[in-house]
């Protein structure tokens, strides 16, 4: 049987389920043996097993990291090499190692492995919290890879000088999760009254929450419903300002999700515009129109270059005027699902392993 390691940064059970969650499928379907390698972490983890898929998290003395000495070439090599359960990825001959965890590039000096594939989400130059070295490991990686796979065309503009075995696929969406003609309005949403515009994803800085609260304030028939991790700097601001039209309902099974956009009215993406969210390929705008609601996204680049049926707004007129049209309009909503079906994960997943099977 073949192996696959994939090196990643948030556990197989995470609810935020993001694209290799959906290539570990893939390598399954395929009668690959999944070892999926957690962060490394000076904390124990029990080793999780079922059919053909192991979950494993190194341990190490301490991670390689932003930190003086941490963050050095040598550590970011040797980290992986201390302690006991590491034998389990050294002793190993895997046919691929898919590499998403930049941290352990190093990791491909004592891994055994016949094809490298390196798969870049995000650029980290646009992360307030990255640094020289993380840059430096991924421009390793990518030199070093038989395969790079970006997600955002900017990127491919940016890193094709360093690596001609690179390829364009942007994320995708797992239509079937929202097929389900039985699901039932959540209990959440039940002691929300009127209509519903929602956004589903990580709450951080590059949330354009100033416009938000300012059209909240306008528009106080409309709710606009947060589902992700806690920001307590921006619900206290909602707090101050007093908008009672802003509700945060925290982190949703992922299992969960599908009910949540089916029973909303928008889902939104309402990122600011810089250098960080100019190479965002938005997997949520995918799971937006597989659930039928119209989108409104910020203006981006990536977003024009998915030519998806959706609304994009350049300030806050634009999405005051969007959002009322919206609401006195009918939704073609088999046009929006007709796009998530060209553009799922299962067809993302036979380009790569058309390619890898090649290499």
């Amino acid at each position: 049987m073949r192996k696959v390691l994939m090196c990643e940064y948030m556990d197989p059970d995470t609810k935020f389920q993001v694209g290799s969650h959906y290539f570990a499928e893939g390598f399954l379907k395929e009668k690959y043996h999944v070892t999926w390698c957690n962060k490394p972490s000076i904390l124990p983890k029990n080793e999780t097993s079922k059919e053909n898929f192991i979950e494993l998290t190194p341990r190490v003395f301490a991670p390689f990291c932003k930190l003086p000495i941490l963050n050095s070439d040598f550590w970011a090599k040797k980290h992986l090499t201390f302690l006991s359960n590491t034998p389990k990825l050294l002793n190993e001959q895997y046919d691929v190692l898919w590499m998403t965890n930049v941290k352990m590039a190093k990791s491909t000096e004592i891994i055994k492995y016949h094809k490298l594939v390196h798969r870049v989400a995000d650029n980290f130059k646009g992360f307030s919290g990255s640094y020289q070295s993380l840059i430096n490991l991924q421009n390793e990686l990518i030199d070093k890879s038989d395969l790079t796979i970006v997600t955002a065309r900017k990127m491919l503009d940016d890193f094709k000088k360093n690596n001609n075995k690179m390829i364009y696929l942007p994320n995708g969406v797992n239509v079937e999760r929202f097929l389900d003609n039985n699901s039932s309005i959540p209990e959440l949403y039940k002691r929300i009254n009127g209509f519903k515009v929602v956004y589903v994803g990580a709450i951080e800085n590059w949330i354009d929450m100033n416009l938000i609260i300012s059209v909240a304030k306008k528009m106080k028939n409309v709710n606009f419903i947060f589902i992700g991790n806690h920001n307590y700097k921006f619900e206290n601001e909602v707090l101050k300002e007093g908008v009672k039209n802003i509700i945060f309902l925290g982190l949703v099974d992922h299992d969960k999700i599908p009910s949540f956009l089916k029973f909303a009215d928008v889902g939104i993406m309402p990122f600011k515009k810089n250098e960080l969210t100019d190479y965002i390929h938005p997997l949520k705008i995918y799971e937006y129109l597989a659930a039928g609601i119209p989108v409104i996204s910020r203006n981006l680049v990536e977003v024009r270059e998915m030519n998806a049926p959706i609304y994009l707004y350049n300030n806050e007129a634009d999405f005051i005027n969007i959002l009322n049209n919206i609401m006195h309009s009918k939704v073609n909503k088999q046009e929006l699902i007709d796009y998530s079906l060209q553009n799922t994960w299962e067809k993302r997943f036979r380009v790569v392993n058309e390619i890898i099977e090649g290499l």
